[in-house]
């Protein structure tokens, strides 16, 4: 389910409409992450890459107590996944395939408060909960140091959802990223350099509407800053 993935199967309606129905199930307790948190809707400014064609989402024991009643879920392993600690569970809704985690996300544990955090999307779709940007920032950033590098289209997603929440009056919380960072990434960083992970997502300006860019070099800079020092005096 997880492999060969196809870019654009989807429009962006079809997409919101099954992220509603999925949180909806238990609003407040099941959150969308990844790829779906950069669509134009949710994040305030437009995809910078093409749309993938499933869904991501988090969720606690109540909301997947009563995600189990409504789909029949496989664990993701019977895709061919490797088996292990905090792997999604998976199926099929109207076409578009849907993962869902619980409590953690392969070994990174969520904190209780990131469900109280949660953000609501009113959209064409109807209404999709969503987990906090710097949390989904920091488990893309976890995703890539396991496999050695940051992924430019996650650093394409980290700038959508920095320059969507100035957009939308708000702004990207560098010391909240940190805190998610220091509470389970930066622990299995590979990088040599001081927040070189910074200089990874920094890649995501190269898309962005010039006008936009300084917006996004600040965001930046105060990740950088934000983790610098820590980074500096942990042993990795």
């Amino acid at each position: 389910m997880r492999s060969g993935k196809q870019m654009n199967r989807f429009s962006e309606e079809h997409l919101l409409g099954v992220a509603s129905l999925i949180c909806m199930i238990s609003g407040g307790d099941i959150l969308l992450i990844g790829g779906g948190v950069a669509l134009p809707k949710i994040a305030g400014y437009k995809k910078l890459r093409p749309r993938s064609e499933d869904l991501d989402f988090i969720t606690n024991p109540t909301g997947m107590g009563r995600l189990l009643q409504t789909y029949e879920f496989v664990p993701e392993h019977t895709f061919g996944i490797p088996k292990v600690d905090g792997g999604s569970r998976v199926t099929y809704v109207n076409d578009v395939p849907v993962a869902v985690f619980e409590s953690q996300v392969r070994g990174y544990h969520l904190p209780r408060k990131v469900f109280k955090d949660a953000n609501i999307r009113e959209t064409s779709g109807g209404p999709v909960y969503v987990a906090p940007i710097e949390l989904n920032t920091a488990l893309k950033v976890r995703r890539g140091l396991s496999r050695g590098h940051i992924y430019t289209k996650d650093a394409l997603d980290f700038a959508t959802m920095a320059v969507g929440a100035y957009l939308m009056g708000g702004k990207f919380d560098a010391e909240k990223w940190a805190q998610y960072m220091k509470g389970g990434v930066c622990d299995v960083c590979c990088f040599d350099g001081d927040a070189e992970c910074v200089g990874y997502l920094a890649a995501g300006a190269k898309n962005l509407d010039r006008r936009y860019r300084p917006v996004f070099e600040q965001t930046c800079r105060d990740c950088r800053d934000a983790i610098y020092d820590f980074c500096r005096t942990n042993d990795r």
